[in-house]
């Protein structure tokens, strides 16, 4: 409340940047009773801050999605949820790691050995990645997978995705009901 009067008193004051900052500080700091004030709402609304509600997986598909095995491989990644890797990314992604994993880069430079075996490796990873993104049916269902794992369902909110089976392709699935209700449940950590 005091940094939403700090803000009226900036903008009266002709500092719209800074009455915007200590605007969206006090939407940052607000209590759920803060929140439910609409005149509290209105106010911030009025310094142009996006008070509608966030999703709070988002930021957690974003992380899971950045840090699967094909975008580590390719070093690609997205910035905000419900984007994903396009295949001309994918590709040029993949022609950088091609010039520097490549194996007849690797014997033009005389890298044998185990370093070599690393980097043939490194590069089977990059080429794998690389095809997935560029088949768009392979791509879709990988972009599915990261958006959809560790979430709640959105037919069926009692029940909650755990992983994701590739080969039968089915999903893991724990009724959050059930499970709620049995006296010997474990504490269950994020996914992620």
């Amino acid at each position: 409340a005091i940094l939403l009067r700090r803000a009226r008193v900036r903008r009266a004051m002709g500092k719209d940047a800074a009455a915007k900052r200590d605007a969206q500080a006090a939407f940052t700091k607000a209590t759920p009773l803060d929140k439910s004030r609409t005149s509290f709402m209105r106010d911030l609304q009025a310094f142009g801050i996006d008070t509608s509600p966030k999703d709070p997986w988002a930021s957690i598909r974003v992380a899971r999605l950045n840090a699967s095995k094909a975008c580590k491989a390719l070093g690609v990644s997205v910035e905000r949820d419900g984007e994903e890797i396009t295949p001309q990314a994918a590709r040029a992604a993949f022609r950088k790691c091609a010039v520097r994993y490549h194996p007849d880069k690797l014997q033009q430079n005389n890298i044998t050995g185990k370093e070599a075996e690393a980097a043939k490796e490194k590069f089977r990873e990059c080429r794998e990645a690389a095809d997935l993104f560029a088949d768009a049916s392979r791509s879709r269902q990988f972009h599915y997978n990261y958006a959809v794992i560790g979430t709640r369902l959105p037919d069926n909110i009692s029940e909650e995705v755990l992983g994701y089976d590739s080969d039968r392709d089915a999903h893991r699935i724990r009724d959050r009901a059930s499970w709620l209700e049995s006296t010997r449940r474990l504490r269950v950590q994020a996914l992620g």
